[in-house]
């Protein structure tokens, strides 16, 4: 894999995917509809019987929770299915990382669970904090974990904190399903001091420690051996951040390679943990200060990760987009604090992303570096040449005075993305007032950024959208602060809150989208998949309806990934342009289970010449009387190929058919001269009865009027045919005379 490469990652099965789809829906539907409305109850029957049978055969089925999409069984789900990114979206705004279903859930429990994660925080509703919600036991079935670091512990003194948990130095011990490194053995229940004594050793599991100390804890995981320091735990804080806040607590620590993958993808998704930089210089210091071989081979590890990280990720990650002294200071500050050989490659890597040449004096002193360092298995360099190293990387950094190629805006909005959504759920609460007085003021003032982005966000958790497009709109045309905060408003990611986070602004939604134009597209489109609300639909398919055929291919593109009723909404929708999309093909849509599927898709094929044939021969045979009322519909105004007589014919005998439905089929017989359509029509208006068995026209019916408005139609000269258009003529019924006058 190249720098520049996305990671390959196995596709999820799609029976995990419709699994995570069914999750998706049942938690929008318990967000739109009142607490005892049936549709949730059905929502979660059917995701309790997804959830039951892929736990059939398993111990456990884990979920992990990033910013914009799922893993389950180490595949993930991937930003492109609108309705699990939504899922993805919502659970990390709800600060949970992962999920763990076990077997013997029941429906009732499952249903408590979706309506404690479906709460929103922050919007004046009753919502649990995310350590009540990820509390040990508070389902028994199922292990909430949040999205934080509080199970890697790097405070000398503290205890490891169980399921998973890590805690080291001090007096430390491990707690059910933990870990205690150091001080004292483990101690039993959650650590402390037991009866085993003092030791070097990790209190793990079993009733056993290395060291001299053994704890009587109950099994769990370990880390170290020895005397372990910070530099481990910091490493995996650093590749935890990197790899979406999950961190891995057992097995080997992952590989630089795949730290440097996970950071670079993080870039491209916006979704670079803001602390990062500060853990890179923690991890920098505490490896100057440890000498052992596994410092000396993290040393190796965090040189490598940093040689392998894309220019974009180096520019992100070192904050190279701030201005001459802003840029100047992060770079003393990482150049002080990392080993000599990564501090070197990474402000190397700096100067190539910020494409700035390097000075000859650096690469000298790279050569130099490389000739004492080898092939990374010598001793680290000794500490008068390390000190001369990095104050010549100070003297360099004091002298790169290049500028940022990119404006201060940009900047500001990429920081902004990596560092939102950091605050804990302890966070004091602000209201919606003070939101806007804060728009106001940085309207006032111009001011742009961060804070006042979270503003806006606050605004739109409080539903005041109206008063926020009403106080922009009050602004002259150009103004710079305005126009800022508009082109926030119009990023998709706001589009997706403002038109999926229940109760939708219909109106002032319907503002906001008529200003935006066609990058509202696919967010439209993610509502229309995902919103269960029928306002919020009709607003959707409204604005894309205004922005006509242009969207077409978009709309084609969703066509086969999307739930049926979506694919109904979008049938209709481009069976209404004038031109439809080139390449659309919606025959296998006639096979759909969904009747109004059907319906809307042959609605599409009837426009395409290429397609309409088969579409009216397969519709004929349709199970839904709608369908084929559409089919004969069509086939009466443009004509009913020769080839589909037969299978009118079939239709035409079903008897269990609508009367009604069987009399517009009859009509349609009129397009065909043969004698066999004759004697078939003669056979439905007709019958021999009595003593001499004379010819007798049939009680009057719909489909007896019908075929002699067919018969008086095609066949008036016939001698058959006249016949019985003369006992028709003769009846005393007005309707079989007028029949048998057309």
């Amino acid at each position: 894999m190249t720098g520049t490469d996305a990671p390959e990652r196995d596709a999820l099965a799609p029976a995990l995917l419709e699994l995570l789809v069914q999750f998706s829906i049942a938690l929008h539907k318990l967000r739109a509809y009142p607490p005892e409305h049936p549709m949730i109850r059905g929502a979660a029957e059917q995701l309790h019987a997804r959830l039951s049978a892929q736990l059939e055969g398993r111990e456990r089925l884990s979920v992990i929770v990033s910013r914009h999409e799922l893993a389950v069984d180490g595949a993930a789900s991937g930003e492109d299915n609108p309705v699990v990114r939504e899922l993805a979206e919502r659970l990390h705004r709800r600060q949970v990382a992962g999920l763990v279903f076990r077997p013997g859930m029941p429906a009732d429990e499952l249903l408590t669970a979706l309506r404690a994660l479906s709460v929103e925080p922050g919007r004046g509703e009753v919502s649990e904090t995310v350590e009540t919600l990820c509390e040990p036991g508070r389902w028994p079935h199922l292990e909430v974990i949040p999205l934080s670091f509080e199970v890697l512990e790097l405070s000398r003194g503290r205890r490891g904190r169980g399921g998973g948990g890590v805690g080291t130095g001090g007096r430390g011990g491990g707690g059910e399903g933990g870990a205690g490194t150091g001080g004292r053995g483990g101690g039993a229940e959650g650590g402390g001091d037991d009866a085993g004594g003092a030791g070097d050793g990790t209190g793990a599991g079993g009733g056993h420690g290395d060291g001299d100390g053994g704890g009587d804890g109950k099994p769990g995981t370990g880390t170290g051996g020895g005397t372990t320091s910070d530099t481990r735990e910091l490493w995996l804080l650093l590749s935890a951040s990197a790899m979406g806040g999950l961190p891995q607590v057992t097995g080997e620590p992952p590989a630089a390679g795949e730290v440097a993958t996970a950071l670079d993808v993080a870039v491209r998704q916006h979704s670079l943990d803001a602390s990062l930089r500060e853990t890179l210089v923690r991890l920098g210091r505490a490896l100057q200060e440890e000498q052992t071989e596994e410092a000396r081979q993290l040393r190796t590890e965090l040189q490598e990760m940093l040689g392998k990280l894309q220019d974009r990720t180096i520019e992100e990650l070192l904050g190279l987009r701030e201005e001459g002294a802003a840029k100047r200071r992060v770079l003393h500050e990482v150049t002080d604090a990392l080993p000599v050989e990564s501090a070197l490659a990474l402000v190397e890597r700096a100067a190539t992303s910020a494409q700035q040449s390097i000075s000859t004096f650096l690469l000298r002193m790279l050569r130099k570096l490389a000739q004492q360092a080898g092939d990374g298995s010598a001793e680290r360099l000794d500490d008068e040449t390390e000190a001369a190293i990095r104050e010549s990387l100070q003297e360099l950094v004091d002298q790169w005075t290049l500028d940022n190629p990119n404006p201060p805006s940009h900047t500001r909005v990429l920081e902004m993305i990596a560092s939102r959504e950091d605050a804990t759920a302890a966070s004091a609460p602000v209201s919606s007032e003070e939101g806007l007085r804060l728009v106001r003021m940085a309207l006032e003032t111009g001011a742009r950024g961060e804070l006042v982005e979270e503003a806006v966000d606050l605004v739109l958790t409080e539903r005041r959208l109206g008063e926020l497009l009403d106080l922009l709109a009050s602004h002259e045309p150009g103004d710079e602060a305005a126009e800022a905060l508009l082109e926030y408003l119009r990023r998709p990611a706001i589009l997706r809150r403002v038109l999926l986070e229940e109760p939708v602004e219909h109106e002032a939604a319907a503002r906001l989208l008529d200003q935006v134009g066609d990058a509202a597209v696919e967010p439209l489109l993610d509502a229309l998949t995902i919103s269960e609300v029928q306002g919020t639909r009709q607003l959707v398919l409204s604005q894309l309806q205004r922005r006509g055929e242009r969207v077409g291919p978009l709309v084609a593109q969703r066509l086969a990934a999307v739930p049926w009723y979506t694919q109904r909404n979008l049938l209709a929708l481009l069976a209404g342009f004038e031109q439809l999309p080139p390449g659309l093909d919606a025959r296998p849509m006639l096979a759909h289970a969904e009747p109004s599927v059907r319906y809307e898709a042959l609605r599409v094929l009837l426009r395409q010449p290429a397609y309409r044939a088969e579409a009216l021969h397969t519709a004929l045979g349709d199970a839904s009387d709608q369908v084929v009322r559409m089919a004969l519909t069509s086939a009466a105004a443009e004509g009913l190929p020769r080839g589909s007589l037969s299978r009118l014919m079939i239709l035409l005998s079903q008897q269990e058919r609508d009367a009604e439905l069987r009399a517009a089929g009859i009509r349609l017989l009129a397009q065909f001269d043969t004698p066999s359509v004759r004697d078939w029509l003669l056979e439905r208006v007709t019958r021999r009865g009595g003593l001499f068995r004379r010819l007798r026209l049939q009680p009057r019916a719909r489909d007896v009027v019908a075929a002699l408005e067919v018969l008086a139609t095609r066949w008036a000269t016939d001698p058959r045919a006249a016949e019985a258009l003369r006992l028709a003529r003769e009846s005393g019924d007005p309707v079989l005379k007028a029949a048998a006058r057309s």
